[in-house]
């Protein structure tokens, strides 16, 4: 027994030695053990390594984006303005064809040449209104371009007309009528009652029954507006601003009013008023039609009301304070003379006099409403 424990432990010691000499741990311990800690090391590494050329990748489509985005506002930008100015060019065109068109006056005087003719083509006929022009489609290489000249009329049983005519234009500045007039009959109304509302503002509940004191007030205004005197419906209106001024109508003999309903706005208080006019020279028992007006009154609740506006039947929900008002030039303004001025009469203060000398303009801003 003793001789096996021998050779055991001297088993066990050559194991030993064997290792050591082969570069083996003394211990036991092995020299390299796996570590669970390098993985996540470099899992992190590469997620690290997307992170950052995601930044790279956003910071240079920021840029980019940017780029693009004042790219497409300049773009829109000029869009808008090639479309502003296109939009203007086409209204210019316009305004010059309607107020300016070298064809209106060969076509007017055609018109009345063949509405003069015997026997009468429209008995009775009337020209009414001229309506504009529409430049012909030019399919030839010729710098003479044709108008077609656009016209109402009306004959003797009041049925209506468009006339037409086709007029060249010579680039030279003259023009003349090559053909025409055409006639198409303007549609009649229909005759059902579908425009007897008899609401002066559809859609705003209106009172008929009209105040003494507005209706007063509308009567002055009356008197005022037919006076033919500028200064007199000035101070009816009550502008104070010396710039502003009124044109009145003249030839008046008398006039009657009637108010004949109101509805209250945020600006005071609109009248229809009917206007009666009784023209000089005229017997006073003639019967004349009244004409008809939307008027703005201010103070209408109280004892002075006073009218400030007026306009068409229709127009006084937006009306204004002294939107009649006309700027006068400084230099047509009336100006106090040294005798009528205030600083020309004669202090008591020993006998002094003030300055005689008057104001040399009048000011031509308005004044605060």
């Amino acid at each position: 027994m003793a001789t096996n424990l021998l050779n055991r432990k001297k088993g066990r010691d050559d194991a030993v030695g064997s290792s050591i000499l082969d570069g083996g741990d003394l211990y036991q311990v092995e020299e390299f053990v796996p570590r669970t800690d390098l993985d996540l090391r470099e899992k992190n590494i590469r997620k690290a390594k997307v992170i950052k050329w995601l930044l790279v990748v956003l910071l240079c489509a920021v840029p980019l984006s940017l780029f693009a985005g004042c790219q497409a506002q300049i773009s829109a930008s000029d869009l808008s303005k090639k479309v502003t100015a296109a939009q203007s060019e086409s209204a210019s065109q316009q305004v010059s064809l309607t107020v300016s068109d070298p064809g209106k006056f060969a076509a007017y005087q055609s018109l009345q040449s063949w509405l003069a003719s015997v026997p009468n083509p429209l008995p009775g006929g009337q020209i009414v209104s001229w309506d504009g022009s529409v430049k012909s489609a030019d399919f030839t290489t010729s710098k003479v371009s044709r108008m077609t000249e656009n016209f109402t009329v009306v004959d003797g049983a009041g049925r209506g007309y468009t006339a037409a005519f086709q007029v060249a234009i010579d680039p030279r500045g003259g023009a003349q009528t090559v053909a025409g007039p055409s006639l198409v009959p303007v549609v009649s109304a229909a005759t059902d009652g579908w425009a007897q509302d008899q609401t002066p503002w559809p859609g705003i509940q209106a009172n008929t029954q009209v105040s003494d004191s507005v209706s007063a007030a509308v009567n002055s205004w009356a008197k005022a507006y037919t006076s033919g005197d500028p200064d007199q419906l000035r101070l009816a209106v009550g502008d104070t601003n010396a710039a502003d001024s009124y044109v009145p109508m003249s030839g008046v003999a008398s006039v009657e009013t009637q108010s004949t309903a109101s509805t209250a706005t945020k600006a005071g208080l609109v009248v229809r008023a009917q206007v009666v006019l009784h023209w000089a020279g005229r017997s006073a028992n003639t019967s004349v039609q009244p004409l008809e007006f939307d008027l703005l009154v201010l103070r209408a609740d109280t004892a002075a009301p006073q009218v400030v506006a007026w306009g068409a039947p229709g127009s006084g929900l937006t009306a204004k304070p002294y939107q009649n008002a006309i700027q006068v030039p400084a230099d047509l303004q009336s100006t106090p003379t040294a005798a009528t001025s205030p600083s020309s009469k004669a202090y008591d203060t020993g006998g002094a006099s003030a300055p005689t000398s008057a104001p040399t303009s009048v000011p031509t801003s308005k004044v605060a409403r």
